[in-house]
């Protein structure tokens, strides 16, 4: 038996970063390790460039994640990451993958982890023109 080919994957708990995990490991890499880049403060550095197709691909292949930052709507905090999203996305003039931080992804489940992420305790706080939902507990289900 052939042993798999070893790779790193980019990542930073996001919709985008979890659907290319999830594609290297279907074509028959072993992921290990993830990585996350920091910068020297602490804060991600992060790439863009997500084609509005893979948002439905990332839905499809069985991904789950919640809108946990926003600069355009308060409500949106918590809410599915889904298809009636994704077409309610349409009525605004931005990228429908949050190129320039419209709004950010958590993802809660997919086919490449094997438990679910249930959160809770959650408190929306407004900080410098963006909504966050603090998460500040969370159970493997």
């Amino acid at each position: 038996m052939k042993e798999k080919q070893k790779v790193f994957s980019s990542w930073s708990g996001g919709k985008d970063s979890s659907l290319a995990c999830y594609k290297a490991m279907e074509d028959g890499f072993e992921v290990t390790p993830l990585l996350n880049l920091l910068s020297e403060d602490g804060k991600r550095e992060r790439s863009h460039g997500t084609r509005p197709f893979l948002l439905l691909e990332f839905i499809d292949v069985g991904f789950e994640a919640i809108v946990v930052a926003t600069r355009i709507k308060r409500e949106w905090l918590g809410r599915k990451f889904d298809r009636t999203f994704i077409a309610e996305l349409k009525e605004f003039e931005f990228h429908p993958s949050g190129e320039s931080g419209e709004y950010h992804t958590f993802v809660t489940d997919g086919p490449i982890f094997k438990r679910r992420i249930k959160v809770s305790d959650l408190e929306k706080v407004y900080v410098d023109g963006t909504w966050f939902l603090d998460i500040k507990a969370g159970e493997l289900e």
